[in-house]
Parts: C-alpha cells; sequence; structure tokens
C-alpha cells in the first residue's frame, strides 16, 4: 500500500492494528536503524515495550514510494500513552 503512493506526497499518516504495524516499524528501519539511523532511543522504547494502544512511531526515508523496502527508512521517534 505505501508503495502506491504517488511521490508527491511527502507525509502520510497509516492507522493500522498490530501485529502489523509493530512489524512495519521494526521492518522498515531494518536491524541497523535504516539510512539515517534515527533514534536508537525510539527504537529501545518500541522494543522493550512493544507497540502500545494508540502508540505511534514516526519514521522517515529518502526517496520514491515505490522505493521503500526494509532497510531503507529511520525509526525518529516512537511514543506510547504510558510514557
Amino acid at each position: 500500500m505505501l508503495n502506491e503512493t504517488p511521490d508527491d506526497a511527502r507525509n502520510v499518516i497509516l492507522v493500522g492494528h498490530n501485529p502489523s504495524v509493530q512489524g512495519l516499524a521494526e521492518i522498515l528501519p531494518g536491524a541497523g536503524g535504516g539510512a539515517g539511523a534515527g533514534s536508537g532511543e525510539a527504537r529501545e522504547r518500541l522494543t522493550r515495550r512493544g507497540f502500545a494502544t494508540a502508540g505511534f512511531a514516526v519514521l522517515s526515508f529518502t526517496g520514491s514510494w515505490k522505493a521503500l523496502e526494509p532497510g531503507v527508512a529511520a525509526l525518529d521517534d516512537y511514543w506510547a500513552p504510558s510514557e
């Protein structure tokens, strides 16, 4: 679905349910933190707490939506209501 986003869309909000949303937040940055590395603190919070109900993750990447694949994004932030 994200790969079908028009390239003129700079920001996208994806609303979904687990386990798919947590999986996406974990796989797009990949094991090494992604192209921009992102926040190690955000990754640690996501890993430790899991993707909570009403939580959100902020990911970023450079390039075409068609090129979005595992390992190309950065996990910039993660927030859960319990924080």
